[in-house]
């Protein structure tokens, strides 16, 4: 019997359903077997990956089947804009399953602002966000105010290793990957 080991959040890129997903690395990281699921459709989907980036911590899944509903017979929702800058102050929005295992099978926004255009040890391919963000949000998108695609959810900063290093518990210092990393 397969066992649940992890969960994750993802997106479609691709146009009209045909199948195509991101997520973080980590999320798929040795699974035996990667179902995709949709808040509209009641049935998991087999998904295979089609590439994967460990050292930028993403994966692009393949949906095993063509998707059948009215839901993805158009357009993706939004841009996918690779040239956008990362500013500090700008608001974001993030979607995704945090704690799905307690929250529910819906996905769930947050919102925030960028606090940082870089992220730990200034990495340039991270921004630092404010969001909140749990275990689920992983592989998740984050969007700016005109609903373009800026980056995907990738961490939160170790509490234990703050608190152990400084005496003091971190709030809301969590990353994303910038788009232009897809």
């Amino acid at each position: 019997e397969n066992e649940l080991l992890g969960y994750g959040s993802g997106f479609i890129i691709s146009k009209k359903g045909n199948g195509l997903i991101v997520t973080n690395y980590h999320v798929i990281d040795g699974a035996s077997k990667i179902e995709v699921r949709f808040p509209n459709i009641e049935d998991g989907l087999d998904a295979k990956v089609v590439t994967k980036d460990k050292r930028n911590d993403i994966a692009l899944l393949k949906l095993q089947k063509k998707i059948k509903t009215s839901h993805f017979k158009r357009d993706i929702p939004y841009t996918i804009n690779k040239g956008l800058k990362i500013k500090t102050g700008q608001d974001v929005y993030t979607a995704g399953y945090p704690l799905g295992n307690i929250m529910g099978e819906k996905p769930r926004l947050s919102s925030g602002t960028i606090n940082s255009p870089y992220g730990i040890n200034e990495d340039p391919r991270h921004f630092q966000l404010s969001n909140p963000i749990q275990s689920g949000n992983s592989g998740g998108p984050v969007f700016n105010n005109k609903g373009e695609l800026t980056g995907i959810i990738v961490s939160s900063i170790s509490d234990q290793l703050v608190t152990k290093e400084t005496g003091q518990i971190p709030q809301n210092v969590n990353f994303a990957i910038k788009i232009s990393y897809i």
